[in-house]
């Protein structure tokens, strides 16, 4: 009698996980909305009138297989960091087969960069994260600044670096990655989530940075070692700062374009939401420990918005089609509406397709990361 008298029928079911999936769903847009009425905001205007000092620095440059754009990488750091004694470059090869560790040793043996200033280290091993905690065991400088191979960034970069580091509580600091194509859904989900990285920065930190061309200080993230079996070196690196207590923040004065010449942009998309996914979930700690409120909001809501929403979206589109099976898809019921105006929200907005585009991104490293296929190693070539 008592299980009788509590049987739950499963249109209730359904309503149930729908209502639970809008919320989880509304935190993220409710985030959105915050940011985009504070998108004026932003940390360059607190650096107004500041002018960036030479800090000695060390420029680490991962590379594998990067034959084809090593020369012109080489040329464009030594353009950019020559004319300051205090900066040098090391190159770091991890596991190339195609040369690449040869032709920057030509390059810089033929450039004006006095050799002093740069040194080449080859790896057998490939990974990229591997490659970076070897060279720091070797770095003594007061600053680092990693930078991809397929990274062309504006000119000025390194004196906009030295600017952001001048300020005490900034512990790691990227450039913000311009776009020549500002369409479709995977750029509009895009350029929403360096909205929401230039606002959280200009609050206090973002756990999201760019690991195109990204900085930070040695003395602040002092024994930080990347962990090797994940990616997303920059969430790492990010997150790190935040749990010693300083800022991680995006200067979106530091811009770059990204060049590289690849098919296979939905599976470096593909790589990177796993790693994010993987590297927010092990740092939820830091979201219970930080005293700084906006950090623990930032931590939260990307947890939020790159691991729990995707499943969100597909725990409501199975609920609905339940629904639908029970109830019919006649508009006669309130709930079946409120399906009908998610739908369109999500394929006529742009910030719904986008919002799609990320969710489905987000799936797919899920279940290739269950699937035990980790794309924590790094080929780029």
């Amino acid at each position: 009698m008592m299980w009788a008298s509590s049987h739950v029928e499963p249109e209730y079911w359904a309503i149930a996980v729908q209502t639970v999936a809008i919320i989880v769903i509304s935190i993220p847009f409710l985030n959105w909305l915050n940011c985009y009425s504070k998108k004026e905001l932003s940390y360059q205007s607190q650096l107004s009138g500041t002018v960036g000092e030479e800090l000695p620095t060390t420029i680490i440059l991962p590379m594998r297989n990067e034959a084809i754009r090593a020369e012109m990488k080489i040329l464009e750091i030594i353009e950019e960091a020559g004319p300051f004694p205090r900066v040098s470059l090391m190159v770091v090869d991890t596991g190339s087969v195609d040369g690449t560790a040869k032709i920057c040793k030509r390059v810089l043996e033929e450039s004006n960069l006095g050799r002093e200033r740069w040194r080449i280290m080859e790896l057998n091993e490939p990974g990229k994260s591997k490659g970076v905690n070897r060279a720091m065991e070797e770095i003594s400088t007061e600053m680092v600044i990693m930078m991809d191979a397929d990274t062309k960034a504006n000119p000025g970069w390194l004196q906009e670096f030295w600017v952001t580091f001048h300020d005490e509580e900034v512990a790691v600091v990227s450039g913000i990655e311009s776009y020549d194509d500002s369409g479709g859904p995977r750029m509009g989900y895009k350029l929403s989530s360096d909205m929401i990285r230039i606002v959280e920065s200009a609050m206090h930190s973002t756990p999201i940075l760019e690991g195109g061309l990204i900085g930070w200080k040695t003395r602040s993230m002092s024994g930080f070692r990347l962990k090797e079996n994940l990616n997303a070196d920059d969430a790492q690196i990010a997150l790190e700062g935040i749990r010693r207590g300083f800022r991680s923040i995006v200067n979106p004065r530091i811009k770059f374009v990204d060049k590289k010449i690849s098919k296979s942009g939905l599976m470096r998309s593909i790589r990177r939401s796993q790693g994010l996914s993987r590297v927010l979930t092990s740092s939820l700690d830091i979201a219970l420990s930080t005293e700084e409120k906006s950090c623990r909001r930032s931590i939260l809501i990307a947890f939020i918005t790159y691991v729990v929403l995707p499943w969100a979206m597909i725990a409501f589109i199975c609920s609905g089609l339940v629904l639908f099976s029970l109830i019919g898809i006649g508009l006669e019921s309130f709930w079946t509406a409120v399906n009908y105006v998610f739908v369109a929200l999500l394929f006529l907005l742009p910030q719904g397709r986008a919002l799609a585009w990320g969710s489905v991104v987000s799936i797919v490293a899920h279940l290739r990361y269950l699937s035990g296929r980790n794309h924590a190693i790094w080929d780029p070539g």
